[in-house]
């Protein structure tokens, strides 16, 4: 673990025989001790990052450690983070998937490198609720931030039409000229701004058609 003082920037080694909350945990608390931000703020951060390590470590199937990065640019309150590794990528964990649907989107076109952050979406039958990434996804939307994913030959990229608006309105982008061997994750959050990852898991559809879900702490 190695911390600047002066550009508050952060980065760990992410080693898959460590546990996903000690990683996660020793980065929010470097931040902690550095910024001045909301208690909400730090558990959605340490969230976020937990849910990414976990996707790294148990679906990039590692070989080789991953890093993630965090800055921090304190004049105008905006978070930075980048997760990657040298793993297998999202189309493989696809393939190697026992959901048919999965197999399928893998196998032509390229929706798969989107669908790998839409709710229950998991490409494990064990011990994997497949929200993880899409709290993430959904919280930097509502927070006005960026969410890009890098994944063997393809990207997907979700951010504001106008940065500067406290609106919810998004772009979406794929592409096929991003190529990564193994999987990359830039986040970008406004620090301005409210991180409720509660919100989020409120709006959680249930299966009688509500969305008020209370099973997780704010």
């Amino acid at each position: 673990m190695n911390f600047d003082t002066d550009t508050i920037l952060g980065f760990t080694r992410i080693d898959a025989d460590v546990p996903t909350e000690t990683h996660a945990g020793r980065l929010v608390e470097l931040f902690r001790s550095n910024m001045s931000l909301q208690e909400q703020a730090y558990k959605s951060l340490s969230t976020c990052f937990a849910e990414l390590i976990e996707n790294t470590v148990k679906h990039g199937a590692i070989r080789h450690s991953a890093w993630l990065f965090a800055n921090y640019h304190p004049k105008h309150k905006i978070m930075h983070v980048c997760i990657c590794d040298r793993g297998i990528g999202i189309r493989e964990t696809f393939l190697q998937s026992g959901n048919p649907r999965l197999v399928k989107m893998a196998q032509s076109g390229r929706d798969w490198i989107k669908e790998a952050s839409e709710l229950f979406v998991t490409s494990k039958s064990h011990d994997h609720s497949g929200y993880g990434l899409y709290v993430t996804r959904e919280l930097i939307r509502r927070n006005g931030g960026t969410f890009v994913i890098m994944s063997g030959d393809a990207g997907f990229s979700l951010r504001p039409r106008n940065p500067e608006s406290m609106t919810a309105d998004v772009e979406e982008f794929v592409s096929l000229e991003t190529p990564w061997k193994g999987t990359l994750w830039g986040l970008q959050f406004r620090l301005d701004r409210q991180l409720r990852i509660g919100d989020v898991y409120d709006s959680f559809p249930t299966p009688g058609g509500d969305s008020d879900l209370d099973l997780f702490d704010d």
